[in-house]
């Protein structure tokens, strides 16, 4: 792999459009590389099945892209021959350090003390992943994680970028931003998309969500439905949830949406593929700073 050392001044932009619920989609991030938004490749659970869609793209795809790694997994980037991956993701501050040495790393965080340790270990960026989310989550709601975290960037006096996750529509990425955010995440918002290559059942499913059709399982939101085996799943140990988080369908799957899937579907009425939907987000934030 080409590395990307750490004087290297990429940074994504003021939106990240991560693909949703941990499935790599290489051919939705094909797409979101020729919009505004900085595309992202989650890797997903599965390693193998994750960096092979990776290498798919290579030579297909000269845009800056980035990958998050979910989990607390250590791959070896080195091996990896993709020279537009210019920064990765991951998910809380274990890793950082694993990874500043081969690219720029920024670190989903999901509370201050996290956002503390991610920088003391190289993060160039942190996202603030608010309770809201899928997947991983603490106890804070994104707003108020951002402002806590904005109050740290004052206190440490540097002037790391900052992105805000979950619970994000257009009334809220523009008040992420006026607040001095760089930018939002769009992750589970874009499930919905005809871009996307998510198995049906489970689009159809966020189409139809109205932001309660989610429940917590030791630390991870996880959608859920009467008559799936996940409604019936409670007090499960962290490895055992972590082991079912994926999105290959509803039934196999503890899928990791977030309370703001049903916010894409809204915005369906009127964007109605992903450029559209870009688009919209980046006039909401234009029209209020």
């Amino acid at each position: 792999m080409q590395q990307v050392s750490q004087d290297n001044h990429f940074l994504p932009g003021r939106i990240i459009a991560i693909t949703p619920l941990e499935h790599p989609d290489p051919r939705l991030l094909l797409s979101i590389a020729k919009t505004s938004a900085t595309p992202v490749l989650d890797l997903g659970r599965d390693v193998e099945q994750g960096l092979a869609k990776l290498q798919w793209l290579s030579g297909k795809c000269d845009a800056p892209i980035g990958v998050r790694i979910p989990g607390n997994q250590a791959l070896d980037l080195s091996l990896l021959d993709f020279s537009s991956l210019s920064f990765v993701i991951v998910d809380g501050p274990e890793r950082v350090a694993h990874y500043t040495e081969h690219t720029r790393v920024i670190a989903q965080v999901v509370s201050v003390s996290e956002a503390q340790s991610a920088l003391d270990n190289g993060a160039c960026g942190l996202i603030t992943k608010g309770s809201e989310s899928g997947g991983r989550i603490g106890d804070e709601a994104s707003f108020i994680l951002l402002q806590r975290t904005l109050r740290l960037r004052q206190q440490r006096e540097e002037d790391f970028a900052l992105w805000a996750q979950g619970g994000i529509g257009l009334h809220t990425a523009a008040a992420a931003v006026a607040a001095g955010a760089n930018g939002v995440v769009l992750d589970s918002q874009l499930s919905y998309l005809p871009e996307s290559r998510l198995p049906e059942d489970i689009k159809k499913a966020v189409v139809a969500m109205d932001g309660s059709e989610t429940k917590v399982l030791n630390g991870y939101r996880v959608y859920t439905r009467p008559g799936l085996p996940v409604a019936k799943a409670d007090d499960l140990p962290e490895a055992d949830v972590v082991a079912k988080l994926g999105a290959a369908s509803l039934e196999e799957s503890f899928v990791p949406v977030g309370m703001d899937a049903c916010i894409g579907a809204t915005l369906s009425k009127h964007a109605y593929n992903l450029p559209d939907l870009i688009f919209t987000f980046e006039q909401a934030i234009s029209g209020h700073i």
